[in-house]
């Protein structure tokens, strides 16, 4: 029987993942069958569209093969074989580059991560969609956390709320993550990447299998790309926003990505907070921020959906050791930083 809009569903588990992405079903993956009380939980109802250049490096590539992408879904992955990296006009900055040897692999976010949940569903993972948490509180009498939010049809029609209280949280909420928001100490000003992204079908004139990356503005940390998908290709646009770089608004890059891309389909935009120092290990118990709710990402690399995996992954394993060793969840979110911020020093030196 379907829940009232005015009905709450109370729960009370060992470990909340909010977010159902790469970080949060690699999470959910790595603590399934452990034991633990464990819920998935996300605002989306999936297949759903996620703003990304669909690009994979080869760590995000090692990470899906071992989940067995390439053996259940071949089909929805396309292999580059050319890359170009240019600036047009400028020879400083001009460089190019040819192979017939494979670049890399992209597979759209919509078919990524919906496959991702369905590895989870198969495995046994407790998951609820169109759960938006809107309220993050801390109960200091049962030393335990309270989620709260509404939940959604896939119409978007409230169809009830729900209150969760969890000794841990596991935030892979993404960039706006409210886990982050409702629990991190300070109030740094982070590093924006401000990105847009279309998709154009296939071009009978350019091979299907073709893509590049632009470095088309000077002085700038700026670059358009071209990325092949299954169909068609991934074509955007991104620009870091730093306080010694020119800026762009919203509407500037949607108006620049038509340019580049005229007859693309619908464009749409992203701010991305960026990995730019090795995060504090300071942090309130029991809370596990992850992938780009831990501002982990380097668009200038590349680097996105693997350290969204990794981190999902670390955290699953620390809690999972954490229930061997009775640990307090103040203990495993400290372990948890230690580790994150070793992972981010060995990222940000390459």
């Amino acid at each position: 029987m379907p829940l009232r809009q005015d009905q709450t569903q109370e729960l009370k588990i060992d470990v909340l993942i909010v977010g159902l992405g790469p970080a949060g079903t690699a999470c959910g993956l790595e603590l399934n069958a452990t034991g633990i009380k464990a819920l998935g939980i996300d605002r989306s109802h999936f297949p759903r569209d996620k703003i990304c250049g669909d690009a994979l490096p080869t760590e995000a590539q090692l990470e899906i093969n071992k989940l067995g992408l390439d053996q259940s879904c071949p089909e929805i992955r396309t292999t580059s074989r050319f890359a170009q990296w240019s600036h047009k006009g400028s020879p400083y900055y001009q460089r190019r580059f040819h192979t017939q040897a494979p670049i890399f692999q992209a597979i759209r976010r919509y078919d990524l991560d919906d496959w991702l949940v369905s590895q989870c569903a198969g495995r046994g993972l407790w998951m609820k969609f169109g759960w938006k948490v809107q309220l993050i509180q801390r109960d200091k009498l049962n030393n335990t956390w309270i989620a709260s939010g509404s939940i959604h049809s896939k119409k978007g029609i409230r169809t009830g709320s729900f209150s969760i209280h969890t000794r841990c949280i596991v935030g892979c909420d993404g960039v706006g993550s409210i886990v982050r928001r409702a629990t991190e100490r300070t109030k740094e000003t982070k590093t924006i990447v401000l990105a847009s992204r279309c998709y154009r079908p296939v071009d009978p004139r350019r091979d299907q299998h073709q893509s590049s990356i632009a470095f088309r503005w000077p002085g700038t940390g700026a670059y358009s790309w071209r990325f092949a998908v299954p169909g068609g290709h991934n074509c955007g646009v991104a620009w870091l926003c730093q306080s010694d770089q020119p800026t762009i608004s919203g509407k500037a890059i949607v108006e620049l990505t038509r340019t580049l891309e005229p007859g693309c389909g619908d464009v749409r935009t992203m701010g991305l907070p960026i990995l730019q120092s090795i995060p504090s290990i300071d942090g309130d118990e029991g809370i596990f921020l992850c992938g780009d709710a831990a501002c982990l990402v380097d668009p200038l690399l590349g680097h996105g959906i693997d350290r969204a995996m990794k981190s999902g992954k670390l955290a699953g394993k620390l809690i999972k050791e954490s229930l061997k060793k009775d640990e307090q969840p103040a203990e495993t979110s400290f372990r948890y930083r230690v580790s994150l911020a070793k992972q981010c020093k060995e990222w940000l030196n390459r």
